[in-house]
């Protein structure tokens, strides 16, 4: 019975990861195509933190992916209790303020890079949901590269 267990989770855990792979590969290729289009290099796509700085640059303000990029340095480097070690309060209202912070910035930045390509609120919201789908959209459609969104 143990034998089945540790199968089951075995393929659960694959799948997972299977899942996470698949699903950076897609973001990787979207925003390759998406990178290219507004003229910057595209193999930006695969560099962690530099695409996050380009999709900033090419959607809003570069600045702004500096500050996303610092807010998710900040969290990874707090801790979290994984170690067994309680964690302070203060610690967990600063985890949920940065969280809520990075999910509005994502939010902002979804709406920028679907007006910077010419898309509404909709696409925005695709956009942020599922993100790997409408970069792809947005790199192999017929969507034109407008500019950088700083209203």
């Amino acid at each position: 019975m143990e034998v089945l267990g540790a199968a089951a989770a075995l393929g659960l855990t694959s799948t997972i990861i299977f899942g996470v792979i698949a699903f950076y590969v897609l973001i990787i290729i979207g925003y390759w195509k998406v990178f290219a289009k507004a003229g910057k290099p595209a193999w930006h796509s695969i560099i962690p933190f530099l695409n996050t700085y380009d999709e900033y640059g090419i959607s809003w303000d570069s600045k702004y992916g500096l500050f996303t990029i610092a807010l998710t340095a900040i969290a990874n480097a707090l801790p979290n209790g994984a170690d067994g070690n309680e964690v302070s309060t203060v610690v967990q209202v600063i985890s949920m303020i940065i969280a809520i912070s990075l999910m509005v910035m994502n939010v902002l930045a979804a709406h920028k890079m679907a007006k910077a390509f010419g898309k509404g609120t909709g696409f925005a919201v695709g956009l942020f949901f599922l993100k790997p789908l409408f970069l792809m959209i947005l790199g192999f459609g017929d969507a034109e590269y407008i500019g950088p969104q700083k209203d």
